[in-house]
């Protein structure tokens, strides 16, 4: 009897697991996470006002995946600004999506760069 209960929360226990597990099928390969209407490669600009000034962000995507994210604010406050400049673009490269947190402490800047980043994603994409 005990090995059957055994058996049986193992057998449970491991259908659990694979359930948690990360797909890294088609559903991550979408930028926005809003279908698959990916370009298959493709670069873009867009600006945005940000708290010190304009900031302008480039994407690149390729075959659907966003290859290269660059943030041009040079005008946004050292140490605080800056931590969004440094941070979010490699969010974006990591999570392959525009559709990343802003940084605590420089929401206005945050806001800019995800607002501009969408933008070029959309312009890659052929919806804007």
């Amino acid at each position: 009897m005990k090995r059957v209960v055994c058996l049986l929360v193992c057998a449970l226990l491991t259908a659990g697991f694979a359930g948690c597990s990360k797909d890294a099928g088609p559903a991550n390969k979408d930028p926005e996470g809003a279908g698959s209407n990916s370009p298959s490669e493709n670069t873009a600009s867009a600006k945005a006002e940000g708290f010190g000034g304009e900031i302008t962000v480039t994407l690149t995507v390729e075959n659907g995946t966003i290859t290269e994210c660059l943030v041009d604010a040079p005008d946004e406050t050292e140490g605080i600004g800056t931590n969004a400049v440094k941070t979010i673009p490699e969010s974006i490269l990591q999570a392959n999506s525009v559709a990343v947190d802003a940084v605590a402490g420089c929401t206005v800047t945050s806001n800019a760069i995800l607002k501009a980043a969408r933008e070029a994603y959309d312009e890659i994409a052929g919806k804007s």
